[in-house]
């Protein structure tokens, strides 16, 4: 078998919509990178949601086509591709992911790990039914978002869910930076009385400093997501005391090697670290639950997109129970399934 790069541009069908704050989510737009090399294969991918990142699904698949084209020999994808991490972050680590499964292959792909429940209802007997879903499914954490900044309509929502859940669960809350527009104090006035475990995001990425300020006035903990995707970011939030909190996902960390190297910097700083992407396909999902594991992570994981999916694109079998996400498989390597990503790609290269 001949050495070799392809890649695919799918839309992989979900099995419910649902809304950010900068988007509706109905399909994963995805780029599966798959590399062949003296007979092993290993794949990368890259899940786009436009509002979270500069990246569309198109541009990078031309610019992936580019950097394919570039390269006169197969080890020089890495060096290549690592040039555009800046303006291409989720393609470049899909390609640097798809080397590093081929250079270090996985040998155990059992796990189990405590992952989170989403309540996205709305109205009191939709938020009812999904908190108790929760508790009674054995889930400690749920998260919800604020998709109209500080509307009545989501306070609203918040003040049903903290009322209906009583205590019972820890409530994350994810802003995508939806309240930049607000003053800090207001943010402070309006969200200071209701019970939340921490708040995800709620300024523009490039505002990190402003995080600071609002973390120490607000009575729970800020958590930064879309503002850290380097360790010179992280390096900032630890130097310069920004936030407690920071959310990490595979594909924004430009390898698997940089992801693991970030969450050790920023635990080895007593920063605690929320690991996992709602908005990526299952093969996404276990690399980042591996990832959990080999970091030795305890807060609640969020990489539970696999969830979405009208069917998986993995050979794998990931099961939830009890809030505890786990895989058990006999084989050694992570394989896709050709059908999924022939049925469901609209360009490949």
């Amino acid at each position: 078998m001949s050495d070799s790069i392809a890649m695919y541009l799918c839309r992989f069908p979900l099995n419910i919509s649902y809304s950010l704050s900068y988007s509706n989510v109905e399909t994963y737009d995805t780029i599966i990178v798959k590399i062949t090399r003296n007979g092993f294969i290993g794949f990368g991918e890259a899940t786009f949601l436009p509002g979270y990142s500069d990246e569309t699904p198109e541009d990078a698949f031309r610019k992936g086509k580019e950097i394919i084209n570039s390269i006169s020999h197969l080890a020089a994808i890495q060096s290549e591709s690592n040039k555009y991490y800046s303006e291409y972050p989720f393609l470049v680590t899909a390609f640097n992911v798809a080397y590093e499964m081929i250079d270090e292959p996985i040998s155990n792909i059992e796990y189990q790990i405590p992952i989170i429940a989403l309540v996205n209802g709305n109205g009191h007997d939709e938020i009812h039914t999904e908190i108790n879903n929760a508790i009674s499914s054995g889930y400690d954490t749920i998260k919800t978002k604020i998709t109209n900044g500080l509307s009545d309509e989501d306070l609203h929502r918040l003040e049903i869910i903290t009322n209906i859940n009583a205590g019972r669960l820890s409530i994350r809350v994810d802003a995508n930076q939806s309240l930049d527009s607000f003053e800090i104090e207001s943010i402070v006035k309006k969200l200071s009385n209701y019970d939340i475990a921490l708040l995800e995001q709620p300024l523009a990425k490039n505002r990190v400093d402003a995080h600071k300020q609002l973390d120490s006035m607000l009575p729970f903990p800020v958590m930064l997501d879309e503002s850290i995707y380097e360790l010179s970011q992280a390096k900032h939030v630890v130097d310069n005391h920004i936030t407690p909190l920071v959310k990490l996902k595979l594909q924004k960390c430009g390898s698997i090697k940089k992801c693991k190297e970030i969450i050790s910097y920023l635990k080895s700083n007593d920063i605690d670290v929320v690991f996992g992407n709602g908005v990526q396909t299952d093969y996404n999902c276990a690399l980042e639950s591996l990832i959990f594991k080999a970091c030795s992570l305890t807060l609640p994981g969020e990489n539970i997109g696999y969830q979405k999916l009208e069917e998986p694109i993995t050979n794998l079998q990931i099961e939830t129970k009890s809030g505890v996400q786990s895989c058990q498989s006999d084989d050694i390597t992570i394989r896709l399934r050709e059908k999924s990503v022939t049925q469901n790609h609209i360009k490949e290269f």
